[in-house]
């Protein structure tokens, strides 16, 4: 009689046991490199996916995350945090602006990685009721040498936006010009400079098609700069860019 008595008590302590155990939140995980794009989805049953990549010591690397339009018009409400090999905490897009390019619910920034190891990016939504798609993508971004233009060519799908970043280290004055050959869409250029771990827009404008911008930038406190050329909103259709970008040396 005890046995049977403790045995039924042990059964029911397991059920109870299983009750108690709160349900865990459903994660993806993906692992990634430099130059990979992928999409996909903050939902009702996945709270925020986490992504890796392997990175070296003072690598440059640009996170970018674009919520795609949902059938309604809505998007996710992009949450971002970047975190290092320990786990410690790098960037959080929605709270560190000073190396954000891109804000409001896109998202973008750029990182001097401090050590090698594998880094760790955190996708969510900072609004519970705004969930989606996204685009994301991990890069280093290309360089623009002196002398030498960089020229783009890029088809993308509508409803989504578009956002190209290329660096420039130099610590002397120089000029940057900006050609839009041809394209579906007008863009914008923006330079911004980057000194003492912040980014500042330091110049910028709209571009139309088949035209031409130029910057003059002169000797100051920053050593790098970076690029940025956008589309101004969401593109609704499928569109065609391109472009180059040339910098030279002032004499």
């Amino acid at each position: 009689m005890l046995k049977r008595l403790s045995i039924a008590l042990i059964a029911l302590m397991l059920t109870v046991g299983a009750v108690l155990v709160p349900t865990q939140p459903t994660y993806a995980q993906e692992k990634l490199k430099y130059g990979d794009t992928v999409d996909s989805e903050i939902s009702a049953d996945v709270k925020e996916v986490t992504f890796t990549f392997t990175g070296k010591k003072d690598d440059t690397v640009i996170v970018q995350v674009v919520p795609l339009e949902n059938a309604d018009g809505s998007t996710l409400d992009v949450g971002a945090i970047l975190s290092d090999p320990s786990g410690t905490q790098l960037i959080d897009a929605n709270e560190d602006y000073a190396k954000i390019f891109v804000g409001a619910y896109a998202k973008a920034f750029v990182e001097f990685l401090p050590v090698d190891g594998d880094y760790t990016i955190t996708v969510s939504s900072t609004d519970p009721d705004r969930v989606g798609k996204f685009t994301l993508q991990v890069f280093q971004p290309e360089t623009i040498d002196f002398g030498q233009p960089v020229s783009v060519s890029s088809s993308f799908k509508g409803f989504s936006r578009y956002l190209g970043i290329y660096t420039i280290p130099s610590d002397k004055p120089f000029t940057l010009i900006f050609s839009q050959d041809e394209g579906d869409t007008g863009l914008s250029v923006g330079v911004l400079e980057y000194y003492n771990d912040f980014l500042r827009k330091v110049a910028g404008a709209d571009a139309t098609n088949a035209s031409e911008v130029g910057f003059t930038m002169r000797a100051g406190r920053a050593d790098t700069y970076f690029v940025t050329v956008a589309s101004p909103g969401y593109v609704v259709a499928d569109a065609t860019l391109k472009y180059s970008i040339s910098a030279k040396l002032l004499e």
